[in-house]
């Protein structure tokens, strides 16, 4: 079937109004939370105003918390809060599984506070089918400023530009990472105003017997014997990214 606008529809011209031709500009002005990066077709979201549940967390030895909380919201009146255990290497993972999509280029959208007292963040994504198993893991190191992709049978491996995160808590990062589950590469990543391309580098492949599904993890690791405290706000996959 062929999509497109009528004859004398949307782009006719008008007399006493302005046709709105971009729905996600609408979308925005209304408050959607899909206002970073508007490309790709949105499958889902949570913007964290109706709690937590959807996510199951694991901590070190049971060091560690994660709440819903009014402290930090981007958007809205709250955000999930993450404090790491204050025992030298202690971490926080989040999860959150979806049945097997499509396979298309598609995207993973996270917003998030950086810490002082954090070592890194990794934002996990991984598609599996019945065979076959597909990982595009981005990971920011906090102390050297830097952020990776993992490459297969090397581990993570450093992007330039450098980037040094403001460490206050109080301003979220906006990160987009789209990876192509057709070609099974990555395809970029974007943090703030920083555009990286990664459409040269393949994801990470296993071959066993899996149970479809599509996962999504965020792990945060503290840097010293101190708690680190991470606030995760408006996650959004998307899907037929350009």
């Amino acid at each position: 079937m062929v999509h497109g606008a009528p004859d004398y529809g949307i782009y006719h011209p008008k007399t006493t109004i302005i046709s709105i031709e971009d729905l996600g500009e609408l979308a925005v002005r209304l408050g959607s939370i899909v206002n970073f990066d508007r490309k790709g077709d949105v499958v889902w979201f949570d913007d964290f105003e109706s709690g937590i549940n959807q996510w199951h967390a694991t901590t070190t030895g049971d060091r560690g918390t994660v709440l819903w909380k009014p402290t930090r919201p981007r958007n809205g009146g709250f955000s999930l809060e993450m404090v790491t255990g204050a025992t030298n290497g202690d971490g926080v993972t989040l999860s959150k599984y979806f049945t097997l999509p499509v396979p298309s280029r598609m995207g993973f959208e996270y917003h998030f506070t950086n810490h002082l007292k954090m070592q890194h963040i990794i934002f996990g994504q991984t598609l599996s089918e019945d065979t076959a198993r597909k990982i595009g893991n981005i990971k920011y190191d906090v102390i050297l400023g830097l952020w990776y992709y993992y490459k297969e049978d090397v581990g993570f491996v450093a992007l330039t530009p450098a980037m040094a995160l403001d460490t206050s808590t109080k301003a979220f990062h906006s990160v987009k990472i789209v990876l192509d589950f057709t070609t099974n590469y990555f395809v970029s990543l974007t943090v703030n105003k920083t555009f990286y391309d990664l459409s040269s580098y393949p994801l990470r492949s296993q071959t066993l017997a899996f149970t479809p599904s599509l996962l999504l993890n965020v792990t945060v690791k503290n840097n010293s014997a101190n708690a680190a405290t991470v606030y995760l706000a408006d996650v959004i996959v998307t899907q037929n990214e350009p």
